[in-house]
């Protein structure tokens, strides 16, 4: 990571504007999502937790990891794909990485839905088989961005044009100025995401 990304941790989400550099972006929302993870390890490791409380820890979490998605996949994994080389074995870790953000959207909403059932239901204490798959919602999710932040961001840093990056930025503020614009607060993305050649 470079030293403009570190500075950029310390940014708030409206500072992330300033941040000239999309990879960093992606960086800094990677160690946000760490610690909503960890916020939700922490809570279900309270035997007596309940399910309000998980599902307004999870709720930051289903808010946020679709714009992020989109970031990637509408804007970043389409420039990376044109900027490969073939020792970058790009075409597999894209495709892999694909998979796994389609794996973590259907194990969030499986576990917003069972979350939101469990309320009407008027159930209190979090239950064993939800506890079982909100930590592999987790380990789903750690071990994505350790691909991620390991492999395809370092590339990222290597492979992309300035021009790239400009347009990478442009893509952010726009897509963020056009949720802020429907959602007021919550930035959510709703829409399809494919890699395209």
């Amino acid at each position: 990571m470079t030293s403009e990304s570190l500075s950029c941790a310390f940014m708030s989400r409206a500072d992330l504007d300033h941040c000239t550099d999309p990879v960093d972006i992606l960086f800094v929302e990677h160690a946000r999502q760490r610690a909503k993870l960890d916020r939700i390890i922490r809570a279900i490791e309270d035997q007596n937790i309940d399910i309000a409380t998980v599902a307004s820890v999870m709720r930051p979490l289903a808010v946020d990891a679709p714009l992020h998605r989109a970031d990637e996949e509408d804007s970043l994994f389409p420039l990376l794909f044109q900027r490969k080389r073939r020792e970058d074995n790009m075409e597999p870790l894209i495709r892999q990485l694909l998979d796994e953000h389609h794996a973590l959207e259907g194990a969030a909403t499986m576990v917003m839905v069972q979350l939101a059932n469990c309320r009407q239901e008027g159930g209190i204490l979090l239950p064993m088989a939800l506890r079982a798959d909100l930590l592999k919602l987790v380990f789903l999710a750690e071990a994505h961005l350790a691909l991620e932040n390991g492999i395809m961001l370092p590339i990222a840093h290597q492979r992309l044009t300035l021009g790239d990056r400009l347009t990478i930025g442009r893509d952010f503020r726009s897509r963020r100025t056009r949720f802020r614009e429907f959602t007021g607060p919550h930035l959510v993305h709703n829409g399809a995401s494919h890699m395209r050649h």
